[in-house]
């Protein structure tokens, strides 16, 4: 994540940085935060994305291979 849109206070990420790493749209973070899927906090006019809320989301829906 870039170091310029990222905030070192409680290592909170803008909606851009978030986007760049789940490989969608901005719009589309924006969405999930509506949806409550991805937790975010709205200090002013712009989200700010706690990290551990985007790999938390990464992890619930990854897809995973059956077992044989």
């Amino acid at each position: 994540m870039s170091s310029e849109n990222t905030t070192s206070e409680n290592n909170l990420v803008k909606v851009p940085d978030a986007a760049r790493v789940l490989n969608c749209t901005n719009q589309h973070i924006r969405n999930l935060i509506k949806r409550g899927e991805i937790e975010a906090y709205r200090p002013g006019y712009e989200y700010r994305i706690p990290k551990t809320s985007v790999h938390a989301f990464l992890e619930r829906t990854a897809v995973r291979a059956k077992a044989a």
